[in-house]
């Protein structure tokens, strides 16, 4: 049976948060299987406060709070809703104008287009609240609602302002607003930033994640290259907390990314994938040789600063963690060691009971012919925080560093 979450339409609050729900499982790789997933985010959010995998451009930070805020120009809540609604699918179409459908140029509905279910407001949402743009607690709809309630008390009044909003919204930061922009935005458009947003962008981040590695990156103007966070020019120059915890990450990454292959491995042998069980057995005896010459794992340090950030890392995790860690890149043979494919094996089963993949042949009906599925080695959404710093930057362009 396919499970199933569903809501009423007129709820855009419960619509919010139960495709957030479907986002969190939508977001699988062979980490989550394992129940890495707290830990990978808990250093997510010290590195790049707000930054999610489903997040794309910086320039939504700009466009979401001025569709709230000609949404909340309605006359009742069910009217701004729509109007919300109507003013993100136009965005879409001028962006897929402007930008073309190709993958992987950061428009969000590229492909489900007016189908699209999760808007970018909702997945830009919290970010929106935490760096200052949105400055009120509660759902997309308390913004409406405050809107439309401050325009009709407006209305009464017979007043309005230069910007034709009467007044800045309730809960909208009003110096984003006043930034201006063309009145046929909705026509044509890109992800360009203009000087003032990207100053703007900039700032509000600074100040709202002060002490994070996105605040010094975009406070020192440090230009992002590909490759893994720890792999950049710059990150010996980051203050040392950092550096030690980026290392820790670093380990993480490496150490783990060998029980995913194992995982995917073992998969591969149960449906009889013999190419693909060859190719992760190579991986392995890559993996082990890069491993067995790194540090050896230092249980106690890494979950003290994993801790730190979130201190609801279950015991279990951090025992399957230690475990693996410890052992794998000492052992001679990964790939046919019985104690460890015993720990992988033990590790889905207590998560997932009869659902693991590893004990039942029906879980892994979604696997087949794609055993590659989760290889790659935690990032911890550097490759998203990236793109949204490369934005910002180029929007500052030459006089973008902070003297």
């Amino acid at each position: 049976m396919t499970s199933t979450v569903s809501w009423l339409d007129f709820d855009l609050e419960a619509r919010t948060r139960a495709l957030a729900l479907v986002d969190v499982f939508r977001e699988k790789s062979a980490i989550d299987e394992l129940g890495i997933g707290a830990v990978r985010d808990a250093f997510a959010r010290l590195f790049f406060p707000g930054v999610s995998v489903l997040q794309t451009r910086a320039r939504y930070f700009v466009f979401i709070p001025r569709q709230l805020a000609a949404a909340g120009q309605a006359e009742t809540l069910d009217a701004a809703r729509r109007a919300l609604r109507d003013s993100e699918v136009r965005l879409i179409y001028a962006l897929i104008r402007e930008l073309g459908d190709r993958p992987g140029n950061g428009i969000l509905g590229r492909i489900a287009r007016a189908k699209l279910k999760r808007m970018p407001s909702s997945i830009y949402w919290a970010p929106l609240q935490q760096y200052g743009i949105v400055r009120r607690e509660g759902s997309i709809d308390t913004v409406l609602r405050q809107g439309v309630a401050s325009h009709k008390a407006i209305r009464a009044r017979d007043q309005t302002d230069e910007l034709g909003f009467g007044a800045p919204p309730t809960g909208l930061d009003p110096e984003l607003l006043r930034l201006g922009t063309t009145k046929d935005w909705l026509t044509t458009t890109n992800f360009e930033l203009t000087q003032t947003e990207a100053s703007y962008l900039r700032d509000r981040i600074m100040e709202s994640c002060d002490g994070s590695l996105y605040a010094w990156i975009l406070r020192h103007h440090k230009t992002p290259v590909d490759g893994y966070l720890w792999e950049q020019p710059w990150i010996d120059d980051i203050p040392d907390s950092l550096r030690q915890a980026t290392e820790l990450a670093r380990r993480f990454s490496m150490l783990t990314h060998g029980a995913a292959i194992l995982y995917n491995l073992m998969l591969a042998e149960l449906e009889h994938s013999d190419q693909l069980a060859e190719d992760r057995r190579a991986e392995l005896e890559t993996w082990q040789q890069v491993a067995a010459g790194d540090a050896e794992w230092d249980g106690p340090h890494f979950w003290a600063v994993a801790r730190s950030i979130t201190p609801r890392i279950s015991s279990a995790t951090q025992a399957f963690a230690d475990a693996w860690c410890a052992s794998a890149p000492r052992t001679s043979n990964v790939a046919s060691d019985p104690n460890l494919r015993a720990l992988i094996e033990r590790r889905e089963v207590s998560l997932k009971g009869a659902r693991a993949k590893l004990v039942n042949p029906k879980a892994r009906q979604d696997w087949r012919g794609d055993f590659a599925f989760g290889m790659g080695m935690l990032e911890y959404n550097w490759s998203n925080a990236r793109q949204i710093i490369r934005d910002i930057q180029e929007g500052l362009g030459s006089d973008g560093a902070e003297s």
